[in-house]
């Protein structure tokens, strides 16, 4: 089982965008992919599924500690990521 934890990175060009960096438990190196920064969380699931070749039925994402989940209660969830300050 691949499990994926991803975090919140900065490198926004514009409003519409973001830049995240998620890391997968073992020995890769963390990775970059551009997203909406207002987007489905499982629209963010299979992007990060897709680009890192993970099965998506088995990619567990944490953002801050909390665990994300696709929908609650039949209505799907959106995350909103913003640039982090430094």
């Amino acid at each position: 089982m691949m499990n994926s934890t991803e975090e919140l990175s900065s490198d926004s060009t514009n409003n519409d965008t973001v830049e995240i960096t998620y890391k997968t438990i073992g020995p890769a190196r963390p990775s970059q992919i551009r997203v909406a920064s207002h987007i489905k969380i499982r629209d963010l699931r299979n992007a990060i599924a897709e680009k890192g070749k993970f099965p998506v039925s088995t990619l567990r994402m944490i953002l801050r500690g909390k665990a994300l989940q696709d929908e609650e209660d039949g209505d799907d969830l959106y995350v909103t990521l913003k640039d982090q300050e430094v």
